[in-house]
């Protein structure tokens, strides 16, 4: 109960961050937000490690939250995006969209100056978190990881779709064999 009211917290605090003040206030109110969310992750003890026996699988709470921080971000940006050019970015252009002012089609009616967020993060095991439009898994558009795997499309993918339902308890569960 605690993880799941960290993780909307988090959400939370963030969107009231990205509302209603210059981009200078924002990025300090992010930076903060984020400073806090760690502290929250450290005082939680979500730094244990857990792996899939038999593979090189291993993932922490704090690596399934960080995923989920930065697809929380993500859609709120692209929200924002689409709110200005009338559209979500093609998958082509990408969630490089959020970062600099796409050059193919559908190029944006409006875009802001600076962009939608500073710089494209890695997700928690260093891989380039995936973008869809159209979605695949219902809703608009589809923000993900690979998960821990790093193989899009397994069972253990953290996305848009799922970021209230995922932990390592969802995540173990993928890797444990069912009885025949």
């Amino acid at each position: 109960m605690i993880y799941r009211y960290t993780r909307f917290t988090a959400v939370l605090l963030m969107l009231i961050a990205s509302t209603g003040c210059d981009k200078e206030e924002k990025n300090h109110n992010i930076s903060v937000l984020d400073t806090s969310y760690k502290e929250i992750a450290d005082k939680t003890n979500r730094n244990h490690s857990e792996c899939i026996p038999d593979t090189e699988i291993c993932f922490t709470e704090q690596e399934i939250s960080t995923a989920i921080f930065d697809i929380a971000g993500m859609e709120m940006a692209l929200k924002m995006y689409r709110m200005d050019a009338k559209t979500y970015p093609s998958t082509q252009q990408g969630l490089k969209a959020l970062v600099e002012k796409p050059v193919i089609p559908p190029e944006p009616k409006r875009y802001r100056n600076g962009g939608y967020i500073s710089e494209l993060k890695k997700d928690p095991w260093g891989n380039d978190y995936f973008y869809l439009n159209p979605a695949e898994h219902g809703g608009k558009i589809d923000i993900f990881s690979a998960g821990p795997d790093k193989k899009p499309g397994t069972c253990d993918d953290i996305g848009n779709w799922n970021i209230y339902d995922v932990s390592t308890e969802t995540i173990r569960n993928c890797y444990v064999k069912k009885p025949e």
